[in-house]
């Protein structure tokens, strides 16, 4: 039986297997790199994720956390090919039928 969120919705899982969280893993490398964070402690699950962190200089957690939540989710619709949705893109296009003006 899933697991149920408080609002009784099955909890979804962000990581799905051990490439994902590897991918988490070279993200977060590559933010300590771009951003003036120093990185203590982290913890990845397969639905969230836990870090401790310490900003260098103002805005720059936010800039952290926004780059880092964006790049992750990029990454994996472009892994998975699966829209926002998480549903896989249509291969075909759509066909638009246009009545001629008299």
């Amino acid at each position: 039986m899933p697991r149920l969120a408080p609002s009784n919705k099955p909890i979804l899982s962000i990581l799905d297997n051990q490439e994902d969280f590897d991918a988490l893993e070279n993200i977060l490398c590559e933010a300590i790199e771009r951003f003036y964070i120093r990185l203590f402690r982290y913890c990845i699950m397969r639905n969230q994720w836990h870090l401790v962190v310490s900003p260098g200089c103002d805005s720059e957690m936010g800039r952290f956390g926004y780059w880092v939540g964006l790049t992750h989710t990029q990454r994996y619709h472009a892994h998975y090919r699966t829209t926002e949705m998480g549903k896989p893109p249509s291969l075909e296009r759509p066909i638009i039928l246009l009545e001629e003006s008299k």
